[in-house]
């Protein structure tokens, strides 16, 4: 049995760090395969210094236990639904120098945001993405523990509808999800202001149930944010949708 931790929205390595030591992937490192995957490249050093200091390679003369992982990877691309070219938005603050923090794949995201609490939408670039159901397909199987986290700015609704309909999610033991909830996005009040913002909510709400549901079907079998020290912020009481469940 392989044990695979996918992180999906890495950004500077933060909670890849908290992941690795409450894993204990140091005592187990020959078993444990990481793929990251973040289209932002500014904290690729700090992240590949992260997996050096944790999981040194032992030198032959040194007389250290070698405590170098099975795999790991760093991948500049995005992960959604299907292979290719995205657009990916960034924004800052007025004045300020674009921020890394928050910036994703949603429009609506990035243009709320901006709108209603002070910015603007400086970048829009395109960058490659992946399909996160056919990576999982790809290279994991059933019999493996795998672990997946996401903080993907608003992308996860999505993404997760299309986890489970393609039966990727069936490969997932332990999951773990920054849900960028809704409700704050599409009030009564920004319905009337965004056209946008009703289907929204609608898409996203239909989508946490279909989540919700999937959770009771897999039973004991499936975890949804279950460690303590997840450390992103969890908006997750949607749907009955509880830390630990």
């Amino acid at each position: 049995m392989k044990k695979i931790y996918i992180d999906a929205g890495t950004y500077n390595g933060g909670i890849l760090q908290n992941f690795i030591e409450v894993y204990e992937m140091q005592k187990d490192s020959k078993n444990w395969s990481i793929y990251c995957f973040d289209p932002l490249t500014t904290y690729t050093e700090r992240i590949n210094g992260i997996i050096d200091s944790k999981f040194p390679k032992a030198e032959w003369w040194d007389g250290d236990e070698d405590t170098e992982l099975n795999h790991f990877s760093l991948e500049p691309k995005a992960v959604w639904t299907e292979e290719g070219d995205i657009t990916f938005y960034q924004y800052a603050s007025h004045g300020q120098a674009p921020h890394d923090d928050g910036s994703g794949l949603m429009y609506w995201k990035a243009e709320i945001e901006c709108k209603e609490w002070g910015g603007e939408i400086v970048n829009e670039s395109k960058v490659s993405c992946i399909s996160l159901s056919n990576f999982i397909k790809d290279n994991c199987s059933k019999e493996d523990f795998l672990v997946l986290k996401c903080n993907i700015e608003g992308a996860e609704y999505e993404i997760i509808k299309d986890l489970i309909s393609t039966g990727a999610m069936d490969y997932v033991d332990e999951f773990f999800c920054d849900f960028h909830i809704y409700s704050k996005y599409v009030s009564k009040d920004l319905i009337k202001k965004y056209p946008y913002s009703k289907e929204l909510f609608e898409t996203h709400e239909k989508n946490a149930k279909l989540l919700s549901e999937y959770i009771e079907s897999r039973g004991d079998t499936f975890k949804i944010n279950a460690r303590g020290k997840w450390q992103a912020q969890n908006d997750i009481g949607i749907h009955g949708i509880q830390e630990g469940k």
